[in-house]
């Protein structure tokens, strides 16, 4: 629920957490049987245009949980707030955001993937000045 006070044993509070193990045993290069966590935005933009559903939902997830986190910080701290998403995304509108976003956007190759997905949500979903 989008602006609902964070506790503990929440679902979407826990979210990010779960979401950053789920990414790191999803994600893997080729045949590769070694798995990694998404550390660039590139990597992460992989993961997003998967073919395998776990990978795109994945994406959609941690998207999510990135809108999660900033909401709570901007609760506490308005003038920290990123984006101002006013209602809650589905899943596959919040892949769709990030993707978007990122075939567009070069630096998307010198960035880490939480900043990368913040990024694109924040340039989808400015705040008001």
């Amino acid at each position: 629920m989008l602006g609902a006070p964070c506790r503990a044993r929440h679902t979407h509070c826990m979210r990010l957490r779960f979401l950053l193990i789920l990414a790191m045993a999803l994600f893997s290069t080729g045949a590769s049987a070694q798995k990694k966590a998404p550390a660039t935005g590139a990597e992460f933009m992989r993961l997003c245009e998967s073919a395998n559903p776990d990978g795109q939902r994945a994406c959609s997830e941690l998207v999510l949980g990135v809108i999660d986190v900033d909401n709570m910080i901007g609760q506490k701290r308005p003038d920290m707030r990123k984006a101002c998403v006013v209602r809650r995304l589905s899943l596959s509108e919040a892949r769709r955001v990030f993707l978007n976003w990122a075939k567009t956007h070069d630096e998307i190759y010198q960035m880490d993937f939480m900043t990368a997905a913040m990024t694109a949500v924040a340039s989808t979903y400015p705040c008001p000045k």
